[in-house]
């Protein structure tokens, strides 16, 4: 049942991408092209010692330094593409991770709903879910939100150590979200940022928690401060690279405000599944980062986690008070995030003045922190309260197997987009050859290959820049640099040039993306007025 689990979502997640064999993705180009950037050059980085380029600073934005740290680089899953990368080409490396980091995600909660002791089928209907849940499918094109393996387990050891605080729960806590915040910085700062929450009102509902943690830290002074001073130094001292490259560039909230799910977008539902053509409330403005509908399994299981968790902590129960602190905790994240339809929202303290939370830009993607807590809550509070009646055993196994099946009919979602990844890399290709015997390289454009936007064909120069070994001006991530030229400009080549800098000296290579055998070559002196400095030059 575990493995049928695990093969079924696959194969309704991805059936185009196993299929074709590996020859057709199912997403977009632009986005995916520049996360694979990210992991390609990582790989580079580490295999290749003449690779010319440093790690936080990739040769796209050239001369721009810390680069890399402009957007997510999923460092901490990483090493699972470098596994690949020696046996297979770059293209078919990315499918394995994006198919194992889904797949870990299955296999995590998996592991999880099984030591908080729910029966096979219950464990099955979770660890499908929280892997395989339509938002998850809906922005496929995000691979930063694929890598969520570590959040099962930190929520496991956030539950045991509210409970019953040790050593070794406090730190593997610690590691777990670390990882997590490295493999993902969007998921990893929003299962810090619930999890707090969660902390909150869990010690609100239980003046004991405080008490026991209290002790623990008191009891444990020096393995405390020396456990959480390593990780926190350790996130520190590779965070700083984010502070120094975009500390000129912040998020500011407009952006956030902008991509801000309405209450509506929590029943916006992913196109062709289940529920798309019924449930007609929802905000497809930006879609598909406002498709947060997870199925009323998930809504009816986080919902009987504060009925239940309500009952049990009248009793004096420590499950009941993480349940009915999981539902509050749901709440809080869904009202704070969430915008009112004249563009209000509770999120300006939080993206003001809490560390990170103004590089958040889709803030809606907490929707993947509420659905792994309510899921943990719901089914452990499902069992408990199903359990402690007299339904017969047939009868219950009846009960958990019809949930499991509509909650996996739920997230079926038909007619995944796909394009052949060919098709992708070719552009990259051809380019590539025709960026040499310069310092650096400028494409311009004259119209689009294939419809592509604009982004996209930036992504193909940042990656053709890097087959061929030359830094280039262009570039694509969640920020851009100041004074980076804008292809619409009158005197783009002179824009390029102010954004080399005053002090910058060399060849520039001018190249058109789609006639790249026209290059035209200029030596670049140093100097104030970027006409000046130009000189056209016989390559």
């Amino acid at each position: 049942m575990y493995l049928a689990g695990l093969v079924g979502g696959m194969l309704a997640c991805y059936p185009v991408v196993i299929t074709s064999g590996f020859e057709r993705v199912q997403t977009n180009h632009e986005d995916v092209m520049h996360m694979h950037y990210m992991l390609e050059h990582s790989w580079r980085w580490l295999a290749q010692p003449d690779y010319p380029a440093t790690f936080w600073t990739p040769r796209f934005f050239h001369p721009t330094p810390n680069t890399f740290a402009y957007s997510e680089n999923l460092i901490g899953t990483a090493p699972l593409y470098w596994a690949f990368r020696p046996f297979c080409s770059a293209q078919v490396a990315l499918q394995w991770w994006t198919l194992l980091n889904v797949a870990a995600c299955y296999v995590a909660m998996l592991i999880v709903l099984r030591w908080f002791g729910l029966r096979p089928i219950l464990a099955v209907l979770g660890a499908y879910v929280f892997a395989f849940h339509t938002p998850r499918q809906a922005q496929c094109i995000h691979l930063l939100l694929m890598p969520q393996a570590m959040t099962p387990f930190a929520i496991w050891y956030f539950w045991k150590l509210l409970q019953q605080p040790d050593r070794r729960t406090w730190v593997m806590l610690l590691v777990m979200c670390a990882w997590q915040l490295l493999a993902g910085i969007h998921l990893g700062w929003f299962l810090a940022f619930a999890l707090a929450a969660w902390l909150i009102f869990a010690v609100l509902l239980d003046r004991s928690i405080a008490r026991r943690l209290l002790q623990f830290t008191r009891r444990n002074p020096v393995f405390f401060l020396l456990s959480s001073g390593a990780v926190a130094g350790t996130l520190l001292l590779f965070f700083r690279h984010y502070f120094i490259g975009n500390h000129l560039i912040p998020l500011g909230f407009d952006v956030s405000l902008s991509f801000a799910p309405v209450v509506a977008s929590w029943f916006a539902v992913t196109p062709h599944s289940l529920w798309d053509q019924n449930l007609v409330l929802g905000d497809r403005m930006h879609d598909p980062e406002s498709f947060l509908f997870t199925g009323f399994v998930v809504y009816g299981l986080s919902i009987l986690a504060g009925v239940a968790g309500f009952r049990e902590w009248l009793r004096r129960s420590n499950n009941g008070t993480m349940q009915l602190g999981a539902f509050l905790t749901l709440l809080f994240l869904i009202v704070v995030v969430s915008k009112t339809y004249d563009e209000r929202s509770f999120w300006y303290p939080f993206n003001r003045w809490l560390p990170g939370a103004n590089g958040i830009r889709a803030i809606g993607r907490a929707c993947f922190l509420t659905i792994p807590i309510g899921l943990i809550a719901g089914l452990t509070a499902l069992q408990q309260l199903v359990e402690s009646s007299t339904v017969r055993a047939s009868r219950r196994t009846v009960l958990y197997s019809t949930l499991l099946i509509v909650a996996v009919i739920e997230q079926f979602a038909a007619k995944p987009k796909s394009w052949n990844r060919a098709d992708w890399y070719a552009p990259i290709d051809a380019l590539s050859p025709h960026l040499k015997n310069a310092d650096a390289a400028f494409v311009l454009y004259e119209g689009t290959d294939g419809g592509r936007p604009l982004c996209a064909e930036n992504a193909i120069v940042m990656w053709a820049g890097m087959n061929s070994g030359m830094p280039v001006v262009n570039g694509y991530s969640s920020r851009f640099p100041p004074y980076y030229p804008a292809h619409e400009s009158e005197t783009p080549i002179e824009d390029a040039v102010t954004f080399l800098g005053e002090s910058w000296q060399g060849r520039l290579l001018v190249i058109e993306r789609l006639r790249p055998e026209k290059k035209r070559y200029f030596d670049v002196r140093p100097g104030k007025d970027s006409a000046q400095r130009l000189s056209p030059v016989t390559p």
